[in-house]
């Protein structure tokens, strides 16, 4: 889950996290909490944190957002990507981190840069898909055409065929 890093356990709030799952780099990237949050380093600390997030809606550009944070009785602290920790992201090198979930679902940047797996098919594999289609279609209209010649040879010869006993009913 993408999650605005408030706290961690390294100092000046700094973590470090590879997103080789998300772009295939496997180099540890730096994030950083907001410096204001960095003095929070327990859970009794962090129950008496009270903030308010507000953020863009999620889009799939993996290196942008754009938020702030209104710590209450403070001023806005601005927020960037060096301050998300995105899912698919390892955090490396870190025991901890405190956090706020930002986007869940499918509005998580992983989840909205994922394309469905294409079909893989072979060339042979469609051109004889096609192939079967025109012999069905072909089948169906001689079975069509042959049923009209049928029904006009039966009106026109079964009075001189009476071997086909066209007259009785079964």
């Amino acid at each position: 889950m993408p999650t605005f890093v408030c706290i961690c356990s390294e100092p000046q709030g700094m973590c470090y996290i590879e997103t080789a799952n998300l772009d295939g780099e496997t180099n540890l990237k730096i994030r950083q909490g907001v410096s204001q949050t960095a003095n929070l380093l327990d859970t009794m600390h962090l129950q008496s944190f009270a903030a308010s997030l507000n953020c863009e809606a999620p889009h799939f550009n993996l290196y942008d957002f754009r938020g702030n944070m209104e710590v209450l009785g403070k001023n806005l602290l601005p927020l960037g990507p060096d301050q998300l920790l995105l899912r698919g992201a390892k955090l490396k090198n870190t025991n901890w981190v405190f956090g706020l979930v930002v986007y869940t679902g499918v509005d998580t940047k992983l989840m909205q840069n994922s394309n469905k797996a294409p079909l893989k098919r072979s060339s042979l594999d469609k051109a004889t898909n096609s192939q079967v289609l025109i012999l069905f279609a072909l089948l169906l209209g001689l079975c069509f055409i042959s049923a009209i010649f049928n029904s006009i040879w039966n009106s026109l010869n079964a009075s001189r065929h009476a071997y086909l006993d066209m007259k009785s009913k079964f």
